[in-house]
């Protein structure tokens, strides 16, 4: 009779116990199904044994069994004797089955499996509480290895735990909570003050001078902001030499690269940017053309060496011929200079210079209508349209070497060879590579103005692409913002924000140039006044004076021709009468 109550207890541990396990396997499978019913496509649960006690074997079997029911949910059985394997499917979903708890998890095995858990994934552990201190420090332990979605549940107490994070916090619950109560969202909840990111210098993550944020920055800070946490931002202390994942690694003060940089093999610390990054040249425009070459510029080489081909045949035809043709027919052409009339010269004659005179007067209305043209609004020499053009030109090309190793992109250079440079330069027959989007910047910098022409730009940006590629942002390994900031990147792209960010970045830009060209720009030198147009008058007095200088040789030439004339004729008239008187004589 003695032995009776000590045979109730056990009884009822007993019961209490298979109790126990029957609720806790209900309820672990029924939040794994609530994940599973939330995801489209194969959902994979991790069953993890990490003890040898029987009640943890035989609470193993139960689940497994459960979760077989149906095709839902695909399991992975593992024990303590079982290392991981990278082949091994991601899990959704990780049950952990130990003992009593111990401070130290040092198990090799279960450090292997840890790591290998998705931050994203939901992992539930059972238990056997012998001591309610080590239950914040286990749950510290699981965040060591970014395992924030995690609860723990006792199978010989009546009791589930939950965590809050940054800090640490630990709720229980008596009993068997729904689902969604368990499911709530860890980082939604982080009691984050602040949180820092580092950057290189670039187009589309260094902040202006005048704080104005960029594209990536505001990205970022609209993110941690929808969590509540304040995001600041620092220049990168590495040396370019160093990878952007070795030097974010070397970031001790740091959580998240800013920059967005090109992957040569993808893993799952690189989120995508989206959209297609592409690279071009920012080349230098045409200069103006100087007055000699305005005046070469209306014909092209063949036509100016058919002109010369026409003066070449009639003058050989002239030389050599001269009876063929009467008047000069080139010189009848261009001048007007006719020596014998042409309505009385021959029919061949009459045609060819018809013909000639035809040709030459409109060739010489084209020439003048460019010629005005050009003077009125100067032309520059043609701009290179494509790299063949850059290359034929024999052009200098730069690139940041810190921004951008051309040792892994196949870019179609076509034979050009590039020039490691950190900065684009202003140098006269220099290109300088980089994203289309930075050079869309640089080509609104008022750096890029042509002092001696405020309306034009030094330079321009290529129209053919060299090479093109999705970029991607890098976090460490592990980190607990990655998956939420892939999301948010989806949303914030196909709401157009960052398209709205580029463009009112390019508007900035653009005013500031504008501003300072209204600043800068000689309104005087746009007013006609006397001096503006003194050298006309200077060059119409140039004219004139050559004009009379003509017209008085010619009154010369005219006066010294009839004067001549007249001496002769009175010579003559001289010597006749000279010789009429010595035939008179000598007739007498």
């Amino acid at each position: 009779m003695k032995l009776l109550p000590l045979f109730c207890i056990l009884l009822y541990h007993q019961v209490f116990a298979d109790y126990r396990d029957r609720e806790v396997v209900k309820f672990v499978a029924n939040v794994t199904h609530t994940l599973a019913a939330r995801r489209t496509g194969t959902f994979i649960c991790w069953l993890l044994l990490f003890s040898i006690e029987s009640s943890s074997e035989q609470l193993y079997g139960d689940l497994s069994k459960e979760l077989s029911v149906g095709e839902q949910v695909t399991t992975l059985q593992a024990d303590y004797t079982k290392n991981y394997d990278a082949t091994y499917p991601s899990p959704n979903v990780v049950t952990i089955f130990a003992g009593a708890l111990n401070q130290k998890l040092n198990d090799e095995h279960l450090v292997n499996w840890l790591e290998a858990i998705p931050v994203e994934c939901f992992v539930i552990l059972t238990f056997k509480q012998t001591s309610v201190k080590l239950v914040p420090q286990i749950a510290a332990a699981f965040a060591g290895y970014a395992v924030v979605n995690f609860i723990m549940i006792a199978v010989n107490e009546d009791v589930v735990y939950s965590f809050h994070y940054m800090p640490l916090q630990t709720y229980s619950t008596m009993g068997f909570p729904a689902p969604q109560i368990v499911l709530y969202d860890r980082l939604g909840l982080l009691q984050l003050n602040e949180i820092s990111g580092t950057y290189f210098q670039d187009a589309y993550a260094y902040p202006l001078a005048d704080m104005m944020a960029r594209v990536d920055n505001k990205l970022f800070a609209l993110f941690f902001q929808t969590l509540g946490i304040r995001f600041k931002t620092q220049p990168a202390s590495c040396n370019a030499s160093v990878s952007f994942s070795k030097c974010l690694d070397l970031q001790n003060n740091t959580d998240i690269f800013i920059n967005q940089y090109f992957a040569h093999q993808f893993n799952d610390q690189l989120i995508d940017s989206i959209e297609m990054q592409r690279f071009g040249l920012f080349i230098p425009n045409g200069r103006p053309l100087s007055i000699v070459e305005i005046f070469i510029l209306p014909f092209d080489a063949n036509v100016w060496l058919l002109i010369g081909i026409l003066y070449l045949v009639y003058y050989v035809v002239h030389h050599f011929a001269p009876t063929l043709f009467q008047n000069n027919i080139i010189l009848l052409a261009v001048f007007g200079w006719e020596k014998h009339t042409l309505r009385l010269t021959e029919r061949c004659e009459k045609l060819c210079t018809l013909a000639i005179i035809v040709l030459f007067f409109q060739l010489q209305c084209a020439y003048e209508t460019i010629v005005i043209s050009s003077m009125i609004n100067r032309p520059t020499k043609p701009i290179p349209q494509t790299i063949q053009d850059v290359r034929k030109q024999n052009m200098k090309v730069l690139y940041d070497a810190n921004m951008l190793n051309l040792k892994h992109f196949d870019m179609n250079l076509e034979g050009i060879v590039l020039n490691s440079g950190n900065h684009y330069v202003d140098q006269e027959n220099t290109a300088f590579l980089c994203n289309l989007f930075s050079l869309e910047l640089l080509s609104m910098d008022v750096s890029n103005i042509d002092k001696t022409d405020p309306g034009r730009p030094r330079h321009v940006i290529l129209k053919q692409t060299l090479w093109q590629s999705v970029a991607f942002y890098y976090f460490r390994k592990k980190s607990i913002f990655a998956q939420r900031f892939a999301r948010f990147r989806r949303l914030a792209f196909e709401a157009g924000l960052q398209q709205q960010w580029k463009h009112e970045l390019i508007m900035y830009f653009k005013r500031k140039r504008d501003m300072l060209y209204h600043q800068t720009i000689d309104r005087d030198r746009h007013t006609l006044n006397i001096d503006n147009m003194g050298p006309i008058f200077k060059l119409f007095l140039v004219q004139w004076g050559a004009a009379l200088f003509v017209f008085i040789c010619e009154l010369c030439v005219f006066w010294l021709k009839n004067h001549a004339q007249r001496l002769l004729v009175a010579w003559y008239r001289r010597q006749i009468e000279r010789l009429n008187n010595m035939l008179w004589i000598m007739s007498h």
